[in-house]
């Protein structure tokens, strides 16, 4: 238990926080330092990638953590910076996620430390398995000082401190902290108060070991959903569902966006140069106009296909060759399709290994059409049945985002569709 201070007080009320903006977040980049090696500092901003900020959700609020990854993460140690403004003061915090080397399930096990800015010891504790069993406490002592032990002298002070380790009974699985303990020194780790304002910190931690854990694809594509800026970004392809060429982006390994590049002499869509890549989003578009006229005078319509072409399975299987030269993580890799009809996404969860790109576009093509016309012109039906008998690779996955941000799994029994809820 502890004693509320006024600060407690105020974080826990959705009316005393703020979201920091965009704008606000690289103005704070801008003006304030990480403290390196040695004393000496580095401007953030040649430190941080703005255009992977996110704005993350709190619960029970309306409001968002406004969320900044630092570079050089990776299976070792994930960083990022935490701003919220409360009362008026913009507060921030980095958070540290170092996973053990041997990671046996997708539940996070390691240490987790949140410094200041300088890199003044904060906070800490370790996770087994999901499970808070111990927390950091500083000692103190005339020789030590307040910085974390780092391996990276771009984030942090590289002069380590000494810390008590106190063991503490694992009552349940912890996925989010308060945002009160994230800012405010004398907020327990747990609360069972579900009313308090809680941030998701899960999915930063990586993975020490040599196997990949496959993430649930549901929960990528909730956190897609629950991200303002790809929101956003699928918000804004949306509203080009009616143009008559096809519009998309793609999505770097470092969170920041591209435009794909159209195809010459064709409504297509082509991948900027690069191996860098690890999903995309684009349009299929509305019903269109020839522009040849039957003889009664009325336009002939062109009506493209409203899922998934075998050009865009063709891009899905080059990012997932990408990871095995950029290091991403198969689980980052997606394909969007959006209609003004419906959101369809690709993901994978079957061995990396089985992923070769040897195939005819043209001849794909036409045995694509030839399955959804066999299939009673059920463009799911006939494309899971297209990815089955041509392209042969056990793994890839069809899901549908509904208009309510549910989303569904798509497969295929006995022939016929079956659609799984994710959870």
């Amino acid at each position: 238990m502890h004693s509320c201070s006024l600060d407690d007080a105020l974080i826990q009320k959705d009316s005393n926080i703020q979201t920091v903006s965009r704008e606000q977040a690289i103005q704070f980049l801008q003006q304030n330092l990480l403290k390196g090696s040695g004393n000496k500092t580095s401007k953030t901003t040649t430190l941080s990638n703005y255009d992977a900020i996110t704005l993350e959700k709190i619960t029970n609020s309306d409001q968002l953590l406004t969320v900044i990854p630092l570079p050089y993460n990776d299976k070792q140690q994930n960083s990022r910076v935490l701003l919220l403004t409360v009362n008026d003061t913009l507060k921030s915090a980095v958070f540290t996620m170092y996973p053990d080397v041997a990671q046996s399930t997708k539940e996070f096990s390691g240490r987790v430390i949140i410094t200041s800015m300088n890199g003044d010891f904060f906070k800490g504790f370790r996770m087994k398995n999901g499970y808070i069993i111990s927390k950091f406490i500083k000692k103190s002592s005339a020789y030590t000082t307040n910085k974390i032990e780092s391996r990276s002298a771009l984030t942090y002070a590289t002069e380590p401190i000494q810390l008590h380790e106190v063991i503490i009974p694992a009552r349940k699985p912890v996925q989010s902290l308060t945002v009160a303990y994230l800012y405010v020194y004398s907020y327990e780790i747990e609360s069972s108060n579900v009313s308090l304002l809680n941030w998701g910190f899960s999915g930063g931690g990586g993975g020490g070991g040599e196997e990949e854990e496959v993430a649930d694809p549901c929960l990528k594509i909730k956190a897609q959903i629950d991200n303002v800026v790809i929101k956003a970004k699928i918000d804004a392809l949306k509203g080009k569902t009616a143009n008559k060429n096809e519009a998309g982006i793609v999505q770097k390994k470092d969170g920041t966006f591209a435009d794909m590049i159209a195809a010459t002499n064709s409504n297509e869509l082509n991948m900027p140069p690069g191996t860098d890549f690890t999903g995309s989003m684009h349009t299929h578009q509305d019903p269109y106009s020839s522009g040849r006229f039957r003889e009664n005078g009325t336009p002939i319509m062109l009506r493209p296909i409203l899922i998934f072409s075998p050009k865009d399975v063709v891009h899905f299987l080059e990012f997932l060759n990408n990871t095995k030269k950029n290091n991403a993580p198969i689980t980052e890799v997606y394909s969007t399709m959006i209609s003004s009809s419906a959101v369809y996404q690709l993901r994978f969860t079957g061995n990396i290994t089985d992923v070769k790109i040897d195939c005819d576009i043209s001849d794909l093509n036409i045995k694509y059409v030839k399955s959804i016309k066999d299939n009673g012109n059920d463009k799911k039906l006939g494309f899971l049945k297209f990815l089955e008998d041509n392209i042969g690779i056990k793994g890839i996955e069809l899901y549908e985002i509904n208009s309510d941000n549910s989303t569904v799994k798509i497969t295929l029994d006995n022939n016929k569709i079956s659609n799984i809820p994710c959870k």
